[in-house]
């Protein structure tokens, strides 16, 4: 059975090939379509200081839900600008 420090280091592992097969360009389309999306910006923003450690952080419920909606608004959130380009 793997050690909770394994599966640490699975995750971890995992998110380093994810990264390593984004387009190298997508920084730069991000930056254009925050620039050009005010709401999209926002949430980028708002997601600026998360990492993997602070995922175990104590936050509010304002800021939880915060970045809750960050990530999930279905017009200007992170993950649908990602899905549409990946």
């Amino acid at each position: 059975m793997p050690t909770r420090a394994e599966w640490q280091q699975l995750a971890e592992d995992r998110i380093l090939d994810a990264k390593a097969h984004l387009d190298p360009d997508i920084k730069t389309d991000r930056d254009v379509d925050a620039a050009a999306n005010p709401a999209l910006l926002k949430n980028w923003q708002r997601l600026a200081d998360w990492s993997e450690a602070s995922r175990y952080e104590q936050k509010s419920q304002a800021e939880a839900e915060r970045l809750f909606e960050a990530v999930t608004d279905p017009k200007d959130g992170v993950m649908q600008w990602i899905r549409c380009r990946w």
